[in-house]
């Protein structure tokens, strides 16, 4: 089902990129200061190919910037690609495209399952190692999700076992979510924002005498990119809101 007005919003992007791919494959940018809030990112080939992608970073104003002599209008929070340096095709803040309501129409014969996951399970991916590793260099985009797995000794003589008081479990990531599991039992969830994925968990948990069994679901979306394909994954997160991505386990 088309859903408009986002999908003709992101079919004018991925077809500006299109016509700007000579000059993106060829190399790095050169970036140009046009303004307080605004930057010209300038690809150029060796056999004349040019892109230019035009950015606007204030939230909330709008503005006016000449760029090789042309004047161009860049709405607050986008940015518009030039694929022959001149021509303006395509801004992530304007929608040409209508806004159509959802037509709904019946669907049968689906099936639908669903199953637990236990937290105690390791297959043939699991591996053991000392120290932290970092999730996105191990599951290159095979899976946003990585289990941290690690036990803990309690001591008979812990003063939380006779108190009731139960320990603080706290866990600092750079990922985007954190699902916490003791002993098989979740004890919530954490989730980084937008501008700082960064996160931090800091909840008590119920642990007993002998081995306590600490799993920790990381997510984090996506590789690290070279600097040209950034811009243009900032060109799409501006032009829509990011869609999920399917689920995996690693």
């Amino acid at each position: 089902m088309i859903r408009q007005p986002k999908w003709g919003h992101l079919r004018d992007l991925h077809k500006a990129i299109k016509q700007a791919e000579p000059a993106l494959v060829s190399g790095d940018p050169t970036v140009q200061r046009i303004g307080n809030y605004e930057k010209a990112y300038v690809f150029k080939s060796s056999t004349g190919a040019c892109a230019a992608f035009l950015s606007n970073y204030h939230t909330s104003a709008a503005a006016r910037v000449v760029y090789n002599g042309r004047r161009y209008d860049l709405p607050a929070w986008s940015i518009s690609i030039l694929p022959d340096c001149k021509t303006a095709v395509f801004n992530t803040a304007t929608v040409k495209e209508p806004s159509l309501p959802a037509k709904m129409n019946p669907a049968g014969g689906l099936a639908w399952q669903s199953y637990s996951e236990d937290t105690n399970a390791l297959d043939s991916s699991a591996f053991t190692k000392d120290g932290l590793v970092e999730q996105l260099s191990m599951t290159w985009d095979k899976s946003d999700y990585l289990w941290y797995t690690t036990y803990v000794n309690i001591d008979s003589s812990e003063q939380f076992l006779k108190s009731g008081q139960w320990p603080q479990l706290t866990i600092n990531s750079a990922g985007h979510s954190v699902q916490v599991f003791v002993n098989g039992q979740s004890f919530g969830v954490a989730y980084g924002g937008y501008n700082s994925p960064k996160l931090t968990y800091s909840k008590p948990v119920k642990m007993w005498q002998g081995s306590n069994k600490i799993s920790i679901l990381s997510s984090a979306m996506g590789l690290p990119v070279s600097f040209h394909l950034a811009l243009i994954q900032a060109a799409m997160a501006m032009a829509a809101p990011a869609l999920p991505r399917s689920s995996g386990h690693f």
